[in-house]
């Protein structure tokens, strides 16, 4: 039995979680080993290294980014390829808009007219400004709202709600 190991790259501390969260457990069941990491705090020196030892090890490894104001997915990942030529276009999620999508996308409109937020059927387009408008008076600030909704998430809400989530889980089997 060959040894199973990834590593998933991401922006910053919000992906993390969700990445943590709910994203690894369901890839445990596919590699034995999975380990989320921040890419965006890297020098130059420090990511050529990391990849190196990706290599090196034999990880397998996912390098996710958002798509922010960038037009497309391709011209998203040109821009990344161009930036870093050692990294695999195929290693490359691409989260439409913000990974504040993935979050809304996960919790149900049952939860959310509870907290009386708006209704929302697609989350691909959510900023993480719009995002920030949607946390309830009762949350002193967005960390514990986010958490609350990894708490609850419902995977197949965030489908259903969120391109680029769905793709990611159908893709990898999650």
């Amino acid at each position: 039995m060959i040894y199973k190991k990834l590593l998933i790259l991401v922006e910053g501390p919000d992906d993390e979680n969700i990445f943590n969260e709910i994203v690894k457990p369901k890839l445990k069941k596919k590699y034995h080993v999975v380990e989320v990491r921040r890419h965006s705090e890297l020098s130059k020196t420090e990511r050529r290294n990391l990849f190196k030892w990706i290599r090196k090890e034999c990880f397998n490894y996912f390098y996710i980014v958002d798509m922010n104001d960038e037009e497309c997915i391709p011209a998203k990942k040109q821009k990344i390829l161009a930036r870093f030529n050692y990294i695999n276009e195929e290693k490359i999620i691409v989260i439409r808009k913000e990974i504040e999508g993935w979050y809304r996308a996960g919790y149900d409109e049952e939860r959310a007219r509870k907290w009386k937020i708006k209704p929302i059927i697609d989350t691909n387009s959510l900023t993480k400004e719009q995002f920030n408008r949607l946390i309830p008076p009762h949350f002193t600030y967005r960390l514990p709202f986010m958490w609350e909704i990894l708490k609850h998430f419902q995977i197949e809400t965030a489908k259903k709600k969120n391109i680029s989530f769905n793709y990611f889980f159908e893709k990898h089997d999650c």
